[in-house]
This record gives C-alpha cells, structure tokens and sequence, in this order.
C-alpha cells in the first residue's frame, strides 16, 4: 500500500522556501554589487574597495566658508586701520601744520611790505614838505627823525615857498641782501610836486615886473619825481637807512638793437583767410559807417550790433580797415584806425580797433569790437 504524502504538511515548507527565494520575474529584487576601484586596503592595491569616505560638498558649506573668509578679512583691514590710523593723522597734522606755518609767514611779509609802503609813503610827504613857520619846521623835523635811522641826517633842502606835495604814488618795490642789514627794502614812489614860487639868488634879482610873470607861469608848474629810498624794519620798527635817491622814470636797456623787438605794424593783426577783393568793397562800407555810428553812439546802432556806443559821443574823421580776414563759416575779424574827434572838450585822438563781424542775409552784425 502506497505511502499517503501529506501536503497540508507540505505547504509551509513551500511558504518558506518561496520566502527563502524572493520575488521572481519584474519585482525581482536584484543583489547589490560590489564595487570595485582604486583602494587602500592592505594586500588588494587596485583591486580593493575603497577605505575612506568622501562627502559631497553642499552650497551652504560653500557659502559659509565665504563669509568667515569675508569676516576675517574685514577683522584683519579694522586692525590695520586702528593701527596705522595714528600715523596717518599725525602726517596730515603736520602737513596742515605746515601749510598753516607757511601761509602765516606769507601773510605776515605781506603785511610787513603793506607797513613798510605806507612808512614810506608818509616819510616822503614830510621830508618834501615846505614848512612855512619855525613851527612847522620843528614838526616836520621831529616827524622825520621818527623815521631816520641812527646817525643818519637829512640836508637841508631848498623848497620853493609855499610849495606842496600833490601826490605820491607807490610804483615799486626791491628786495635785497645786505651784508649788514638782513633784509634791504627799496621803496620806489612817484613824487608830484608843486612849487608856486623858487627862493634861489637868481629870482631875487629879477626886477619885480619879471617876477610877477614868472609866478604866473609857474602857479601851474608842477615837478615829477622818481624816488627810491633804502628801508629796514626790525620787529615793526621803519627806519630809513639812506638818503633818497632820484632816479629815471624809465629803466636803461642793456639789450643790443639786434636783439630790441623792432615794431612790426601787421603783428597784432586778426589771423584768417584773405577776402576776395570784390567783397572788401561793401564789407570797407559798413565797418566805415559803423564805426562812425559806434563813436557817435547813434540811435540806429543797435540795429547792426549788441555794443554800447562812446559814452560820450565823438566823431570818428578818416575811417582806415587796414586788415580784413575771414575766419570761419560767415564770420570776419578787422583792424583799423581812425582820428576821434570830443567837440565838446576840443579833444582830438588816434585810435585803432578791431572788430569781429558775421554776414547774415544781405547784410553783417558786429559781434564784438575793442578799441
């Protein structure tokens, strides 16, 4: 008799080796493979697995290291800052201190010469001052001796009677070294004198008809100075260390006549291209004809031009254009001369001008003109 299987017995078993074996067919889940690659594990170089890990590296890893990088190079510029911030302003302390020092001692020379022009222009007014009374002589020689250095007196000068100072004026000013002065000004001044009448020996012999024709022809009469005197000031001090001297209104060339710039009449004339010889005429025409306008300051002279006349209205007599150029796209320039006669004073004038003029249409309008 056959041997009865039991399958209900069975049946676990087949569970337990279908669990054993997986799921079959598309869910199959397939065994992890092992990778293979370059490795340190001792014994299997190349062939090894590898024994150290390695991390992806994520942005915000990235950006962090940014900042602390930023942060530390910030700390690193304040440091450098605090440390050499002292230095710095101590550079620029003194540098302004130097400025400060040396527009101080510029200020303070210009106020020294200041001082020293106007000692000098007040030691002139005293010491060409006619004094009319033994008063007034005791005055001007105690105003003087303010002025004069040590040891040094002035000669007595033989001034017309009730002659006066008319003006003095400032013209220039020397520096120089002194072996026994540290700073040697020379003053330079203009002097205009009037003297109404001369007290010398011959004047007296003249009979008194002669002598009153010679006041009348010298009430009027005034002299004109050139002087330069030598000045020192100490510690605010103006002293007068020499006698004044009268010298040229003009200063000597020691230039040969080669090397004198000689006087060449077209110099300063307008640079351009020359106008054609048909268009001078009615251009010669206008600029006449203005000009005689423009120094009579006629009514209908802003109907050609922008410029005033003469304040004073004068005529213009023999109008010459002695220059005509063009100088860009309907634009000219002149030069000319002409006679400017004031009928009011009976004054009469040479002139020359220029003149800088646009063609517009038919006709022309001056831009500007200098005289």
């Amino acid at each position: 008799m056959a041997n009865k299987v039991n399958l209900a017995a069975l049946q676990p078993a087949v569970k337990q080796e279908k669990k054993l074996k997986g799921k079959s067919g598309f869910f199959k889940k397939k065994p992890k493979k092992e990778k293979k690659g370059w490795g340190w594990a001792k014994g299997n170089i190349g062939e090894g697995t590898r024994s150290i890990k390695f991390n992806r590296t994520s942005p915000n890893k990235i950006v962090a290291v940014f900042l602390w990088l930023l942060l530390l190079s910030m700390a690193f510029f304040l440091l450098l800052n605090v440390f050499t911030s002292g230095s710095t302003l101590s550079s620029i302390s003194s540098l302004n201190q130097s400025v400060g020092k040396l527009q101080a001692d510029q200020k303070q020379e210009n106020e020294k010469d200041d001082f020293a022009v106007y000692q000098g222009q007040s030691f002139l007014y005293w010491y060409y001052l006619s004094p009319k009374t033994n008063e007034e002589k005791e005055r001007r020689d105690s105003w003087l001796n303010n002025y004069l250095s040590i040891g040094l007196s002035l000669p007595t000068l033989k001034l017309g009677e009730e002659s006066q100072v008319v003006d003095i004026q400032f013209t220039r000013q020397e520096t120089k070294n002194n072996t026994l002065y540290d700073r040697v000004v020379y003053l330079s001044y203009e002097v205009t004198l009037q003297a109404n009448k001369v007290s010398t020996e011959e004047s007296q012999e003249v009979s008194e008809a002669e002598e009153g024709k010679n006041k009348e022809s010298s009430e009027k009469e005034k002299v004109f100075l050139q002087v330069t005197i030598p000045t020192v000031t100490t510690e605010g001090d103006f002293r007068v260390i020499g006698l004044p001297e009268i010298a040229s209104f003009g200063k000597s060339s020691n230039l040969s006549k080669e090397k004198i710039v000689p006087y060449d009449g077209t110099a300063l004339y307008a640079r351009g291209e020359k106008v054609a010889e048909e268009q001078q005429v009615p251009i010669v025409d206008f600029l006449t004809k203005f000009y005689q306008m423009y120094t009579a300051n006629d009514e209908k002279l802003n109907i050609v031009t922008h410029e005033s006349g003469f304040p004073t209205p004068a005529e213009a007599k023999n109008v010459t254009i002695r220059n005509l150029v063009k100088t860009g796209k309907n634009e000219y320039k002149a030069n000319g001369t002409a006679e400017v006669f004031f009928e009011t004073s009976g004054i009469q004038l040479s002139t020359s001008f220029t003149v800088t003029f646009k063609q517009e249409g038919n006709g022309y309008f001056v831009t500007t003109i200098n005289n």
